[in-house]
């Protein structure tokens, strides 16, 4: 039966080669890769049913990625044909969507019980904040790279992807928190000058017919940066794991 094996030498600078990839990755197909980051994006904020469809997307990213790497033909329509085609990632699916709504209620619960101005409060602000992250936290890093797994390996179940995911994450924490830090600047340097361009545009009374386009521009140029950094999630994966039986 096959197996993964972590990897334990990546180099500090991977993260920049990762990137790189998932770069010329973009460059060939960018209609597919925003059309998907879009639906990734916009299922992200639906409550519950977002929690179960995101890693469906998830894996069609990866899937697009691995085909253009070999110059596979791809149309828009494999955009939204076999979504639901692998067992093991419908199972991933399902199986994020019931902790996400445990976390959701206990987090609701926790909140109404804890929350600022509750006069019962038993549990410091700060506490109380680690309480209503962390696990949150831990499930996005356990999700981070199982999509990948369960798409790649029929035999590897979903809750074994997931702890996969979390321990290549703690076996391999400098470069990947090097290659997160570098993640997160590159987001500051185009989000920050984009909402205060629009800002600027809206308290300077400027017309909608202006606004508008500049508003769609640059979400257009955050999808392109979100699309590379789902796309390099690949190339983390592929670098991450070596298979044996």
């Amino acid at each position: 039966m096959e197996s993964l094996k972590i990897r334990k030498d990546l180099e500090l600078k991977s993260g920049l080669i990762w990137i790189k990839r998932a770069f010329i990755i973009f460059r060939e197909r960018p209609v597919h890769f925003l059309i998907l980051q879009f639906f990734y994006t916009i299922l992200t904020l639906v409550p519950f049913l977002g929690a179960f469809l995101t890693p469906l997307i998830q894996a069609k990213i990866m899937y697009f990625a691995a085909r253009t790497e070999i110059n596979a033909p791809l149309k828009i329509n494999d955009i939204f044909k076999g979504v639901f085609s692998k067992a093991m990632v419908i199972r991933l699916a399902f199986l994020n969507f019931c902790i996400s709504a445990i976390l959701m209620l206990i987090q609701m619960y926790l909140e109404s019980k804890f929350g600022v101005g509750n006069s019962n409060i038993g549990i410091t602000s700060f506490g109380l904040i680690l309480i209503l992250t962390v696990p949150s936290l831990i499930l996005a890093m356990a999700m981070w790279l199982s999509p990948a797994i369960c798409l790649n390996h029929d035999n590897i179940e979903p809750k074994t992807a997931m702890w996969l995911s979390l321990k290549a994450s703690a076996q391999n924490i400098l470069a990947l928190l090097l290659y997160s830090i570098t993640l997160a600047g590159i987001w500051i340097l185009i989000v920050i000058p984009i909402g205060w361009f629009l800002v600027w545009l809206w308290s300077a009374k400027i017309t909608l017919a202006i606004i508008i386009p500049c508003a769609i521009l640059g979400f257009i140029i955050v999808m392109f940066w979100s699309s590379i950094v789902s796309i390099a999630t690949y190339f983390v994966y592929k670098r991450m794991y070596t298979a044996y039986t």
